[in-house]
């Protein structure tokens, strides 16, 4: 029995929402017959992330190499090594590189195994004008290498495409493959009482959640300037739970205090089951700079949390769902403010206006139409041997 692998998955960023991304397309590819290996490096790693790779070893029957570093110069150079000797060993026909940092290191060590085929998602681009001029030409140049030793473009929402033709990558590669969820997700929630039993909140509290890193690309600070211009008899009580660890807490947890809101913020830290909990709050504020197609979005349309969301494609990736969601230009505090105060004082306007996201997902962004085109892109590439797109 050729017990060769298909597919190595390479992950730099494990946790958020690429960690999400593999925990929910792993059974399945493995379900549709590929054979899948894991490569996991670099600093990123959610507390528990270890946990899913031994979950797909034991359960999914895939390889797993994990070699967790500081993040540094010295080791992105030394998870090339690493990975070039597991292309050597492990002989995957095809490589599926997640996120910038895995796209460059899987690229590079490409080369020690000649053949095999590069599939790329960068799950967003950092080209955002936020960014550093020097950050966004030293990803312009390394993706423009980069194409030449790609396959395919894997984009799991229609943001990433938009990036991608800004980078002049090649649109014959590009496959538009977006993310999804279950179909039993809803039935995976807590009810309202137990989630907020679970996480210490009072009945009658009106609470948002930030589900994310803390990091710049969420665009966090927006949130704590829209808190204190909240007013109302709810909107003046709201209070906000950041769930989710990052580089930014110190300077968040500093910036509520100077603004006077540090009473009305919580941050909680990493939650291990927050996808199940999501019931326990009266909205949800995704106020990012830039995305590819957030699990998390899709999580709470599927809920019916009311939602907040900073007005970039990756966050009304139809324009359907404009119908559910308040959306405020990235930057544009008082309408943040005045979205969040409407969703407090509001409540059951705000849960009228959700539950349209909950008929949508019924039949947009499912997880079986993802792992279906997913599985047709791998071994389509795993029987030709030149270079596939659209």
């Amino acid at each position: 029995m050729n017990d060769e692998l298909d597919i190595l998955h390479v992950v730099e960023a494990c946790g958020g929402g690429v960690r999400r991304h593999l925990k929910l397309i792993m059974p399945e590819l493995t379900r549709r017959g590929i054979r899948c290996g894991v490569f996991a490096f670099g600093a990123r790693y959610d507390r528990d992330f270890t946990s899913d790779l031994a979950h797909f070893e034991q359960v999914d029957g895939c390889k797993v190499w994990s070699f967790p570093n500081n993040g540094g110069v010295m080791s992105l150079w030394r998870s090339v090594r690493q990975l070039r000797g597991i292309l050597r060993e492990a002989r995957p026909q095809a490589m599926h590189l997640h996120s910038s940092v895995a796209g460059f290191v899987g690229r590079l060590a490409s080369k020690s195994l000649p053949g095999v085929k590069v599939v790329y998602s960068p799950h967003a681009f950092a080209v955002h004008p936020s960014l550093p001029l020097w950050v966004r030409i030293s990803i312009r140049m390394i993706e423009q290498w980069g194409a030449h030793r790609t396959n395919a473009y894997v984009f799991v929402g229609r943001s990433e495409i938009s990036d991608a033709n800004l980078l002049c990558l090649p649109p014959e590669k590009f496959h538009l493959i977006e993310n999804g969820l279950p179909d039993d997700y809803g039935q995976t929630l807590l009810g309202r009482d137990e989630a907020r039993a679970r996480l210490g909140l009072a009945a009658d509290e009106t609470w948002a959640v930030v589900p994310c890193r803390l990091t710049r690309q969420k665009g966090l600070q927006q949130v704590l300037a829209a808190l204190e211009r909240c007013h109302g008899d709810k909107g003046g009580r709201l209070q906000v739970m950041f769930c989710g660890d990052g580089p930014l807490k110190a300077e968040l947890e500093a910036l509520a205090a100077r603004l006077g809101v540090a009473d009305r913020v919580r941050f909680e830290g990493f939650v291990p089951d927050l996808s199940s909990l999501l019931l326990a709050f009266d909205m949800a504020v995704l106020p990012s700079l830039y995305e590819g197609l957030s699990y998390v979005l899709l999580e709470c349309l599927t809920a019916g949390i009311p939602l907040v969301v900073s007005n970039i494609l990756a966050n009304v990736p139809r324009p359907d769902l404009r119908n559910c969601l308040q959306t405020f230009e990235v930057g544009d505090i008082d309408t943040l403010a005045g979205a969040l105060e409407k969703t407090a004082e509001e409540p059951e306007w705000a849960r009228e206006r959700a539950a349209f996201g909950v008929e949508f997902m019924k039949t947009d962004f499912r997880l079986s139409n993802q792992a279906d085109k997913l599985a047709v892109l791998y071994n389509g590439l795993l029987r030709s041997g030149s270079k596939t797109g659209h």
